[in-house]
């Protein structure tokens, strides 16, 4: 059953992540020149994810209550679906790193990675927020198997972000990747 629910939230996390991750390539590419950078800018994006899992922890009570919460979340998440296959794709490219002096810009990569998963997470909270209806101990479970997607994602953005950015059809996959979550929320299958 543990394994169930780590998969489960590995997988929620890796259905709603694709196209935040590779709108995170441009970022990354135009961003990240060091190492230790890498390291400050992942760990940014790990702070955020962590945050959003707690959010949606808390709120999951709440929405538990909601009655016909399957169908509201299949809708929300259909809606979700559509609006970031509508999203256009922007570069990221910025020179406030430069600007910056030398001894604040590890940190401020740590608030940019934070902030890169923060504005790219309205969808995955909606998701966490359906399978995160369950006992405390099952919350734990599906909330190592959302980190463990979220590290394996910091791993391909920085180690593959020159080849994925080349990636066709990414938000046609996360489209039916999305339906498909929406489709199981709505059935009460997750």
């Amino acid at each position: 059953m543990s394994l169930l629910l780590l998969f489960e939230g590995f997988m929620a996390n890796i259905l709603t992540g694709t196209d935040d991750t590779i709108s995170h390539l441009p970022i990354a590419a135009s961003l990240l020149k060091t190492r230790t950078g890498r390291l400050y800018f992942a760990l940014g994006m790990m702070l955020s994810n962590v945050c959003v899992l707690i959010l949606a922890i808390l709120f999951s009570g709440f929405f538990r209550r909601i009655p016909y919460r399957n169908w509201i979340s299949a809708a929300l998440i259909s809606l979700l679906a559509v609006v970031i296959y509508l999203r256009k794709k922007k570069n990221h490219k910025s020179r406030f790193l430069q600007e910056l002096p030398k001894h604040t810009r590890l940190p401020a990569l740590t608030g940019i990675g934070f902030l890169t998963v923060a504005a790219t997470s309205l969808d995955d909270l909606m998701v966490y927020l359906v399978i995160m209806m369950r006992g405390f101990s099952d919350q734990l479970w599906v909330g190592a198997g959302v980190l463990a997607a979220g590290l394996l994602q910091i791993f391909i953005v920085f180690k593959f972000s020159k080849y994925l950015a080349k990636v066709r059809y990414i938000r046609e996959f996360t489209l039916v990747g999305l339906l498909l979550v929406a489709a199981l929320v709505g059935l009460g299958i997750i």
